[in-house]
């Protein structure tokens, strides 16, 4: 974590687009909020198609926040935080030829419904659509 310029207690999670058999272990998330579900390897549940790994459900416990505010990192004359580095591993059950096409998003605020994909990238399938 780099720097946090909100109050929103965001996630941040990515889509594989890979069939989930394929992958043996995810390890080296952070869920502290208990609006992840996941299987035995380490995979968010309730997917049709893709592998999705939420890396952190809020980033404020990667990241301490400074006496004087909520805001990390970004306002002139506040302490500078060092943030803690998440080191996700996948392990893959066979080797894969290419590069997987990733498919990055952050969670809003703990709602788990609440995604903000790159453009022209899908949402997954527990987004809530009301939304759209």
């Amino acid at each position: 974590m780099k720097a946090i310029g909100a109050f929103f207690r965001n996630g941040f999670g990515f889509k594989l687009d890979v069939d989930p058999n394929l992958i043996a272990n995810v390890s080296g998330f952070n869920h502290t909020d208990n609006i992840i579900s996941i299987d035995g390897k380490g995979l968010e549940t309730g997917h049709s198609s893709g592998a999705t790994v939420i890396v952190f459900d809020d980033v404020f416990d990667n990241i301490l926040a400074p006496s004087s505010g909520l805001f990390i990192n970004t306002e002139r004359n506040s302490p500078i935080v060092t943030g803690e580095m998440i080191e996700v591993i996948i392990t893959f059950t066979t080797s894969l030829m290419g590069h997987a096409p990733f498919n990055p998003f952050i969670l809003i605020n703990g709602d788990r419904g609440r995604e903000v994909h790159l453009a022209d990238r899908p949402a997954t399938d527990l987004a809530n659509a009301s939304f759209f």
